[in-house]
């Protein structure tokens, strides 16, 4: 019994000192290495911790390959450490995947005490990023066997979700370039589709030609907002806007697509009962897009 006993705190001193410890990834010169695996989190559900409260705080271990925290009104704290195994001095990015946060605060360990390196909210404007960047990130440089400590504080007007990689300069230019010109062929592609039902709305006068450039209007702004161009681009001092501009452009995709069907298979004529019920269901889409959006 004895014996038994004395296994029993040995285990549970070694799970609590899993707990307390931080655990570091190591940067060995790839393009693109992720620091999910030595991650921690701590989960501050009135969102009021500061980052001197929690550095003493019980993290556990996320043991997951993503970091999701499902819809919840939760701030999370995040924290590991990075290390240089390389004999090179390495320029590294973190990146993170979101394009905006509610919110979103880089703490890194510089001597003693940490120090805010970003910081992004709902309220900021676009010029306020590091770089410029569609994807909130911190840019930073470890010399050989050097480290360096991360605590990352975030929070979602919806699914708490983050993705973190830390990247290489070179890994973040090709990727924006790639992702560039991707939504330029997009862009050109629907671009062509709708100038195209332009002239047909212009020769022929048939509402559906209309009815679909709207839906793919929709479709392009909603695309575009989710990958974070429209506000690079489109209005980018206009963050409440932005914001909020998720449930609102999303709602409207859907009522664009609706008319579009009762436009084009002219249900007012062959289903009038069924092109009621649309009609209404289109408003009550419309109507009920304003209480859907976060604040």
């Amino acid at each position: 019994m004895t014996v038994r006993f004395f296994l029993l705190l040995f285990v549970m001193s070694i799970s609590t000192c899993a707990v307390g410890e931080l655990r570091y990834v190591a940067l060995d010169g790839s393009p693109s290495t992720d620091p999910t695996p030595a991650i921690q989190f701590l989960e501050d559900t009135a969102g009021r911790l500061s980052i001197e409260q929690i550095r003493d705080a019980d993290f556990a271990d996320l043991n997951a390959s993503t970091i999701s925290f499902g819809f919840t009104k939760s701030k999370y704290w995040l924290r590991f450490g990075v290390r240089n195994t390389t004999s090179e001095r390495l320029t590294t990015v973190l990146k993170t995947t979101a394009r905006f946060m509610r919110p979103l605060v880089i703490y890194q360990k510089r001597g003693s005490r940490f120090e805010s390196v970003l910081y992004n909210d709902e309220q900021s404007p676009f010029e306020e990023r590091p770089g410029a960047s569609r994807h909130l990130g911190y840019q930073f440089s470890l010399g050989p066997s050097e480290m360096t400590e991360f605590y990352v504080y975030f929070g979602a007007g919806g699914a708490a979700v983050m993705g973190l990689t830390l990247d290489s300069i070179e890994e973040v230019v090709a990727e924006q370039t790639a992702t560039s010109l991707k939504t330029a062929i997009f862009l050109a592609v629907i671009g062509t589709l709708i100038l195209s039902n332009l002239f047909f709305f212009v020769a022929i006068r048939a509402m559906a030609f209309l009815t679909y450039i709207a839906q793919e209007t929709m479709f392009v702004l909603y695309v575009t907002h989710m990958d974070g161009f429209t506000f690079q681009y489109l209005w980018p001092k206009l963050s409440l806007l932005n914001a909020n501009a998720t449930p609102v452009i999303g709602g409207l995709c859907l009522a664009s697509a609706l008319w579009f069907s009762i436009t084009f298979l002219q249900s007012h004529r062959y289903t009038p009962r069924y092109y009621r019920v649309l009609i209404w269901y289109c408003w009550i889409s419309s109507i009920l897009i304003p209480p859907y959006t976060e604040n």
